[in-house]
């Protein structure tokens, strides 16, 4: 028999355990996805990853990679954000000053397969 303190303990242990495994799984996939652009996370500019973060409105780079390791953010998406020369230049805002959703272009997708989920909505592709 088992008190409500040590399940509650061993739910804590788990998710946290869970929660770093995810950390360490999205700082390997975006470690990957900038070699592949000859870069290192380390050698970033702090202010360059606070700037990222502010305009995602991610709170922390552990909630970052937390969200890559756990397949809610594509690596290669923030590995560009990265490095593209002006962080804010996909941002749109609106006359509230939140940042309005637009859909998400592809270019360069000929020949590949792409399947949308039913929950999304089709993307325009331009050519």
């Amino acid at each position: 028999m088992t008190t409500v303190k040590a399940r509650s303990s061993i739910r804590n242990h788990l998710k946290n355990f869970k929660q770093q495994e995810a950390i360490s799984l999205g700082r390997r996939l975006l470690e990957k996805e900038l070699q592949t652009m000859h870069l290192n996370l380390e050698n970033i500019d702090e202010t360059r990853i606070q700037t990222l973060l502010s305009v995602m409105a991610i709170p922390s780079m552990n909630v970052l990679l937390e969200d890559i390791g756990l397949g809610n953010k594509m690596p290669f998406l923030i590995a560009k954000r990265l490095t593209q020369d002006d962080i804010n230049a996909n941002i749109k805002l609106d006359d509230t000053g939140k940042i309005q959703q637009t859909p998400l272009i592809i270019k360069g997708t000929e020949g590949m397969v792409i399947t949308l989920a039913k929950c999304c909505r089709p993307i325009r592709v331009i050519q």
